[in-house]
């Protein structure tokens, strides 16, 4: 792990606690004030070194980050396929696969409507407003 100076660190975390849309680089600059050694390091490893931590931390102290539980599994897992390809439940999952369903059935009686004749397809893609409506129900 990279080398943290502690005087630049409460530096940042008062200039973001007093002024949080301070600019990276003008934290950079005031840094090398406290520790004219900071000014080796580009803006961009600054930024990751001192204000992106300060922001994280702030940000799992009040709650948010990667952290918290995913609604879709109740634990810390964030539902997605891992590495090993084991499915693991997105929130949206369940919603995707009822819209599926809906289209599967339309597929299906278009292509039984298909067999009965041109006017049981018309009457089948007729109802379009009533699929659109179905669909837009299992989105909900």
């Amino acid at each position: 792990m990279a080398d943290v100076n502690e005087k630049v660190m409460t530096m940042v975390e008062k200039e973001l606690a007093r002024k949080p849309d301070t600019s990276t680089t003008d934290l950079h600059e005031l840094a090398k004030k406290v520790d004219p050694t900071i000014g080796k390091l580009s803006v961009r490893q600054f930024h990751a070194r001192y204000p992106l931590q300060v922001k994280r931390r702030k940000s799992l102290a009040k709650g948010g980050g990667r952290r918290r539980k995913s609604p879709a599994t109740g634990d810390g897992t964030r539902g997605r396929r891992g590495r090993t390809g084991t499915p693991r439940t997105r929130a949206g999952a369940a919603r995707s696969s009822e819209v599926h369903g809906v289209l599967i059935e339309f597929a299906k009686e278009v292509s039984a409507a298909n067999d009965r004749g041109p006017t049981a397809m018309l009457d089948v893609i007729s109802n379009l407003d009533g699929w659109v409506t179905r669909i837009e129900k299992a989105r909900r």
